[in-house]
């Protein structure tokens, strides 16, 4: 009987894992001191992303030629390749851990890499979930 209560137990604990780490609940993003829409961001393989969308409603010019997105501000260019796990800022290259992606006729991208690419500080708390991209870099807004 105790072997089948942890067993049930078990089975019941396995969709709350799975379903937590894809899923934008509880998660908080800030960009540049303002809120980005709540859900849009999520996690997936331990990063915060977002959709080219959401990013342009936030001021990015981004412009999706195929596989490439190029990201604009008035003094640089990043360009990112959904699948390629290396990033362009003007000239140099750096390498990331995760991969731009498109899902659904949506390309999304991981925001800590955009951020850094214009030189904003990504800032993150586990425990708050809560990710900041530039303005709150000494102290998280909640």
């Amino acid at each position: 009987m105790k072997k089948l209560s942890v067993f049930l137990l078990a089975l019941v604990m396995i969709p709350t894992a799975v379903f937590a780490e894809g899923s934008g609940a509880g998660l908080h993003c800030f960009l540049k001191g303002k809120a980005l829409e709540s859900g849009a961001p999520f996690i997936q393989d331990n990063r915060t992303f977002a959709s080219v969308n959401l990013l342009k409603k936030e001021g990015f010019d981004i412009t999706v030629d195929g596989k490439t997105i190029a990201i604009k501000d008035k003094d640089r260019t990043i360009t990112m390749t959904t699948g390629e796990k290396e990033y362009r800022a003007d000239a140099a290259k750096f390498a990331m851990d995760v991969a731009p992606f498109e899902k659904d006729g949506e390309v999304y991208l991981p925001l800590r890499y955009v951020s850094e690419g214009f030189g904003m500080k990504a800032t993150w708390d586990e425990d708050k979930r809560v990710a900041c991209l530039g303005d709150y870099t000494e102290e998280m807004p909640f």
